[in-house]
């Protein structure tokens, strides 16, 4: 069943016509996708260590996947994420702490990085910042706005 969700995660990569772009990311999902497949033909066979790095490397993949697909949802959560995907929120957690940024951040730059894109795009000028920001799950504004600072150096309004 997890094998499952993972696979249909892989798919919603390659679907993806922005993460297709990229050489790497695809080499990746081919070589994650072969994993499980042969994670699939050696059920009852014992796991290696490759065979474990190779699924933690895929359900890290996953998750990534998870949080690209919805970070603006406010309600977002590891613990979603990990039910959604058959896993422990523990265990999503420290398979993100492995990459050296956590799930709270990466939700965080998605948002920020939306709203920063959609900011900067003319067809959006007729869009007040805090409906940019609420689009983008932030759930309040000034919150928003001192987070775009930090990160971008400029407020939210100077980028337009």
């Amino acid at each position: 069943m997890m094998i499952n969700a993972l696979v249909r995660a892989y798919v919603g990569v390659l679907a993806d016509e922005k993460e297709a772009e990229s050489q790497l990311t695809m080499q990746f999902v081919a070589d994650h996708i072969a994993d499980l497949i042969a994670a699939t033909a050696s059920i009852a066979a014992p796991v290696t260590a490759h065979d474990a790095r190779g699924l933690r490397a895929v359900r890290t993949q996953a998750i990534l996947t998870k949080i690209r697909g919805g970070f603006t949802n406010p309600g977002i959560s590891a613990q979603g994420v990990a039910k959604e995907l058959g896993l422990s929120a523990r265990y999503v957690q420290d398979l993100l702490q492995e990459t050296g940024i956590s799930f709270s951040e990466r939700v965080l730059e998605q948002r920020l990085q939306g709203a920063r894109k959609m900011l900067s795009q003319r067809h959006n000028d007729a869009l007040r910042v805090s409906e940019i920001a609420l689009i983008n799950g932030f759930s309040d504004v000034s919150y928003f706005n001192r987070c775009f600072r930090r990160r971008f150096g400029h407020t939210p309004t100077s980028v337009r």
